[in-house]
């Protein structure tokens, strides 16, 4: 079916999912499709029918976290708590899933729950730490929490970078993290040992940003 055929398309998945109703995987494509006009018709109806076909799907199976993540995003703009709900779900099954941590800030946010938006943007930018340096990180809501986040990260990479368990490779990226933010901020660059912890690009970009004046060609 041509990807210009929305209709035949959702159509044909919504034949393959009545034919074989056990299959989770028809049901996730049908679901998926409807989400993504939903998003471009902005249309609470479609969404709707998305979640409806995303929620058939996790009564056959509910350890789908990729579904349960849909979901959330699929109720953030109709009912925030709900969305929270899925969220949450969705993290229990992988914790620490970049973006969802972000999705459960935004719906607490939007009902009104500071203390628990401002550990869960602790905790994204734990899990991914290029968060802090994203443009979604400057919208105006999240700049009002920046220094409670930033504190509550702090305490988050201290203990993380201490647990006896954690292995030596991930505290050299902990250490890396940690410097960066500095960065960031304002501060100092990070120094050899700190970029221990750092990939091939991120030492190129620091080496070009201890040159005098680098070229715009010299930035990796």
């Amino acid at each position: 079916t041509p990807e210009t055929d929305r209709i035949g398309m959702i159509s044909k998945l919504f034949e393959a999912s009545r034919i074989a109703p056990w299959n989770t995987h028809y049901r996730n494509q049908l679901g998926l499709q409807l989400a993504r006009d939903a998003g471009k018709s902005n249309d609470p109806a479609q969404r709707g029918l998305a979640r409806t076909e995303f929620f058939s799907s996790l009564a056959i199976d509910p350890a789908q976290e990729p579904i349960h993540a849909n979901l959330a995003w699929l109720w953030l703009p109709d009912d925030p708590f709900k969305a929270e709900i899925e969220f949450r779900r969705a993290l229990a099954l992988l914790p620490d899933r970049d973006t969802l941590h972000y999705g459960l800030a935004i719906s607490r946010l939007a009902t009104g729950n500071e203390p628990g938006a401002i550990r869960a943007l602790a905790l994204e930018c734990l899990v991914d730490p290029m968060f802090i340096a994203s443009p979604l990180w400057t919208r105006p809501d999240l700049a009002a929490v920046h220094p409670q986040v930033e504190a509550q990260l702090e305490a988050l990479l201290e203990r993380a970078g201490s647990h006896p368990a954690m292995p030596g490779w991930r505290k050299r990226d902990l250490a890396y993290f940690h410097a960066f933010i500095r960065w960031w901020k304002g501060g100092s660059a990070p120094t050899g040992e700190e970029l221990a912890g750092a990939d091939d690009r991120q030492r190129a970009f620091f080496a070009t940003a201890a040159l005098p004046s680098p070229a715009a060609t010299e930035w990796p």
